[in-house]
């Protein structure tokens, strides 16, 4: 037999993770006895699993960086949170399309000719840009902008925004996000917005006024698979190597086709077939559909146990 080794994998905490994790446990090890798998919800698992394991070479897996992990020798991939003006320069290092960006400024202008007529404001916030709050302005206008152009509850008021140049994705603003495990796919979903976005010739403030954002707002949501995107998915994903779970947000442009990189969702809150953040999407894709695409739990058990193969150390 093998020399034994050993995967803790650390969820986010939750009992909406259990169920999941218990199977990919299992799986793992019925495909390769010589492998342990423990998984630790809180920090009260991780002393008796430093014991159980201590000696082995070891993988650790965690899918919350916040979250206290066993004492034991190994490699690790741990998500995290990483702030979207860091996660561009990775794509501009790694020679991955993604939009002209930089974190705004009141008063400074922008010049038309790098970043096009229009730009996207935007949290820096991942919270914040979940709720939607992505503002269409014209260029010209950007330098323009005044704090009373905002309500008072808006977050430019208290935290950093960003400003991109906008990538038009069509009347019916779209983006992909496929989740991927140690840069293996694991779901593709599509994002469409039900209501059009305003013509982009509308008055200014009209189009600052307008929800272009496909993660706000009322919108249809479907399962599809196209292998560039998915190959696009993972060169960004290649980009953070550190880790483990990544969902990936890419836009095509509207008429040439263009993949954009628009963001990395790397702290470890897209494992949607169960988190509590998932129920929306699972109203219009159900749990068994989302988890049929690639195989769902079987594969992630494959992936985790070639990342165990791959990487396990003392």
């Amino acid at each position: 037999m093998p020399a034994e080794k050993a995967l803790v994998i650390v969820p986010r905490r939750g009992d909406d993770y259990r169920e999941d994790f218990a199977t990919i446990a299992a799986e793992i090890m019925a495909r390769d006895p010589s492998v342990t798998v423990r998984v630790a919800h809180d920090e009260a698992d991780n002393a008796p699993i430093a014991a159980a394991l201590t000696g082995l070479p070891a993988l650790i897996v965690g899918f919350d960086g916040t979250l206290a992990l066993p004492v034991l020798p190994g490699r690790r991939f741990i998500c995290r949170q990483i702030i979207k003006t860091a996660q561009l320069r990775q794509y501009a290092e790694a020679g991955i399309a993604h939009p002209v960006s930089a974190v705004f400024q009141w008063g400074q202008a922008l010049d038309a000719r790098r970043w096009g007529p229009l730009t996207v404001l935007k949290p820096l916030d991942p919270g914040a840009t979940s709720k939607g709050l992505a503002h269409l302005v014209p260029t010209q206008m950007v330098g323009k902008l005044q704090p009373q152009h905002f309500a008072p509850e808006h977050p430019i008021h208290a935290s950093p925004m960003l400003v991109q140049s906008f990538i038009d994705t069509g009347p019916y603003p779209s983006h992909f996000r496929v989740l991927l495990l140690f840069g293996e796919p694991l779901y593709m979903v599509e994002h469409v917005m039900s209501d059009p976005r305003p013509p982009l010739d509308a008055p200014p403030q009209v189009l600052l006024g307008a929800s272009i954002a496909t993660n706000g707002g009322v919108r249809e949501r479907r399962l599809v698979q196209d292998p560039g995107i998915i190959a696009f998915a993972q060169r960004m994903a290649g980009a953070l190597p550190a880790i483990p779970l990544q969902g990936i947000d890419i836009m095509r442009e509207h008429g040439s086709g263009r993949l954009i990189a628009i963001e990395n969702n790397p702290g470890g809150n897209t494992w949607h077939f169960s988190s509590p953040l998932g129920e929306e999407l699972r109203q219009q894709i159900p749990r068994a559909a989302l988890l049929a695409q690639f195989g769902g739990l079987t594969r992630a058990a494959e992936i985790l146990l070639k990342a165990t193969q791959l990487y396990a150390r003392a």
